[in-house]
């Protein structure tokens, strides 16, 4: 059996991650292409760019990308507020621009705390798959502009 070079690994595992966020960009079925979308600055895979796109977030660094897919969004909290509050929990991808690459499972906490402003901040707990298989904790925390 032939042995499967870690850097064609590496290049399809990024590739399907950068698909995703480009497909998620598609996502947008409105009249103008921006409306929805959450734009705006954090720190994940170092500092960076950070998108909302329907149920994806994305995060562009200068460690990496990261894709996840929020599974669940709910509202903290049973009464009305002027400062909606919600928790997530989602499930994607991450790629490191040295080579590594792996899974992950993001849990947060969005606070929309200006007209068409939010911040987040999140716990990562990550499984890295290529170059050395090993668990860690990683976290996020950002804030966005909606369109």
């Amino acid at each position: 059996m032939k042995r499967i070079k870690t850097s064609y690994v590496k290049r399809i595992v990024l590739s399907t991650i950068l698909s995703c966020s480009l497909g998620s960009i598609a996502y947008a079925e409105s009249p103008t292409a921006l409306q929805g979308v959450k734009l705006g600055f954090g720190a994940d895979m170092g500092l960076g760019i950070t998108a909302q796109m329907g149920k994806f977030n994305g995060f562009f660094g200068n460690d990496g990308i990261a894709v996840d897919y929020i599974v669940v969004k709910k509202k903290l909290g049973k009464k009305p507020s002027a400062t909606p509050v919600h928790w997530y929990a989602g499930a994607g991808g991450f790629g490191e621009w040295k080579g590594g690459a792996g899974v992950r499972a993001p849990v947060g906490i969005e606070i929309s705390f200006a007209e068409r402003l939010d911040a987040y901040v999140q716990v990562i707990p990550e499984f890295k798959i290529i170059d050395g298989a090993k668990f860690g904790l990683g976290g996020g925390l950002g804030v966005r502009y909606q369109f």
